[in-house]
């Protein structure tokens, strides 16, 4: 697996924007490879919360679709993984790999 710095960028709020396209559009230390996360990644990220802090115990928006209108998120507050409708508003977290 290769190595992932982490970024929070927080709430989304906008509703013309989705998740993966604000992780992708994110612009941060001069890099522009920045994505949304997938399930898989985000239950690392969970398990190693405590080493790559900056998380809230909330639920996390992943890049992991469950069919058209809903997708996966990870609740790093209870650890678990659930779907949800694509227009509910949680926290993403861009990532990038090098």
């Amino acid at each position: 697996m290769k190595h992932m710095i982490l970024i929070i960028i927080g709430l989304v709020l906008v509703f013309d924007v989705n998740a993966a396209e604000l992780a992708n559009n994110y612009r941060f230390g001069g890099y522009l490879d920045w994505f949304l996360p997938s399930l898989n990644e985000l239950t690392l990220l969970y398990y190693q919360r405590g080493l790559v802090g900056n998380f809230k115990s909330e639920n996390y928006w992943s890049s992991t679709e469950y069919n058209n209108f809903y997708a996966w998120i990870q609740s790093f507050g209870i650890g678990g993984q659930s779907t949800r409708t694509k227009n509910t508003i949680f926290r993403i977290r861009a990532i990038r790999a090098f």
